[in-house]
C-alpha cells in the first residue's frame, strides 16, 4: 500500500489536495509542560518528481482564507487523522531536471489549547530493530515491550541545562508521538513521561523538563536536519518553541547547474520511518545518566 497524503477542506465532501508517494513527511512539534503546543504543532510533506511531470495544482493564495480542514496519512503501517489543521503555505522548486513541492501544515494556537486535540495517530507497523554491536543495552521503553533505539545523543552540565536526544523506529507501542499527544492532555497541564533504558532511567515532569520536542520524518525527510542541541541552548523560550518549524530553502544557483549536468532523475527507493525524541532538561535533573 503505498502512502498517501490527502487534506479536505473543511465543509466539502471532495478532497483539496492528494498526493501519492509522496518523497516524505515530517510532524514536528514542541511540547512546553503547563503550555502545550500552543500552536508548534507543525506538518510537512515533500514531493519531488521527474522535471517533466505535472504535479496536481494547489491553489492556497487566492481569497485570503485560512485554508482549514482535515490531513489524512495513510499506509499499511499509520493511518493519522489530523483534524481542523491549516494548509498555511506551499514552496516550488523546478530544475531541468526535477520538480520538488513543500507543503506546510500548522495548528492555530485555539486549536491545540485544546486538551482534546483533533488527532488520532493509529499506529500499525512493529518493525523492531534488532540487536547490534551494542546488544540491548541501548533498549528503550515508554509502556510495553522495550525497544533497541537508532542511537542517543546528549548533553551533560552542571552549569546550566541537560539535554538527552533518542532516535527511534517510532513503534506503536514505544512512540514518542503517541506520548506527546497523552502528555499534553493531562492533569495540571502535563502528564508525566516515564522511560526505562537499563541504567539509565528517567522521568520527564513538570518539575524538570524545559520541553519536548518529538519529530516523526519518513522518507526524505528523514536526512533533513533537526535543531542542534546548542541551537536549543541558545534560544530564547520564544524561540526555542519555534525551533520545530522547518527551514526550507530553495533549490540554489549550484543545484540548477548540477542538475543540468546530471539531467536523468532519481526517485528514492527506500522509505523508512524514525522519530526523534530531544528532551531539555532544567539544571540540576538527569545529569547524572550515562549513555557511553
Amino acid at each position: 500500500m503505498v502512502l498517501t497524503a490527502t487534506f479536505e477542506r473543511a465543509g466539502e465532501s471532495t478532497a483539496w489536495f492528494q498526493s501519492y508517494n509522496p518523497a516524505g513527511y515530517r510532524i514536528s512539534l514542541a511540547l512546553t509542560p503547563q503550555v502545550g503546543f500552543s500552536g508548534h504543532f507543525y506538518v510537512y510533506l515533500m514531493e519531488r518528481a521527474d522535471a517533466g511531470r505535472a504535479l496536481q495544482p494547489l491553489e492556497v493564495a487566492s481569497g485570503g482564507e485560512r485554508l482549514r480542514g482535515k490531513l489524512r496519512i495513510t499506509d499499511e503501517e499509520r493511518d493519522y487523522v489530523l483534524d481542523n489543521i491549516d494548509l498555511t503555505s506551499v514552496q516550488v522548486s523546478v530544475s531541468r531536471q526535477q520538480k520538488q513541492r513543500w507543503i506546510e501544515f500548522t495548528y492555530d494556537p485555539a486549536v491545540t489549547d485544546d486538551k482534546k486535540l483533533p488527532i488520532t495517530i493509529a499506529k500499525k507497523g512493529e518493525r523492531r530493530l534488532e540487536n547490534s554491536h551494542l546488544g540491548s543495552a541501548y533498549a528503550y521503553q515508554l509502556d510495553d515491550d522495550p525497544e533497541n533505539l537508532y542511537g542517543v545523543s546528549a548533553r551533560f552540565s552542571g552549569a546550566d541545562a541537560n539535554i538527552v536526544r533518542l532516535h527511534t523506529a517510532g513503534c506503536a507501542s514505544n512512540s514518542w508521538l503517541h506520548k506527546a499527544l497523552q502528555a499534553h492532555g493531562g492533569d495540571l497541564g502535563f502528564q508525566n513521561i516515564t522511560c526505562q533504558i537499563p541504567d539509565n532511567d528517567f522521568e520527564a515532569t513538570t518539575g524538570n523538563l524545559i520541553r519536548l520536542y518529538v519529530e516523526e520524518s519518513y522518507g526524505e525527510l528523514i536526512d533533513f536536519p533537526t535543531p542542534s542541541i546548542e541551537a536549543l541552548l541558545n534560544a530564547t523560550p520564544a524561540q526555542a518553541a519555534t525551533l520545530p518549524r522547518l527551514r526550507i530553502d530553495a533549490l540554489s544557483a549550484g543545484d540548477h547547474v548540477r542538475h543540468q549536468q546530471q539531467s536523468h532523475f532519481h526517485p528514492v527507493c527506500a522509505y523508512q520511518t524514525l522519530e526523534t525524541a530531544t528532551l531539555h532538561f532544567d539544571q540540576g535533573h538527569n545529569g547524572n545518566l550515562q549513555f557511553v
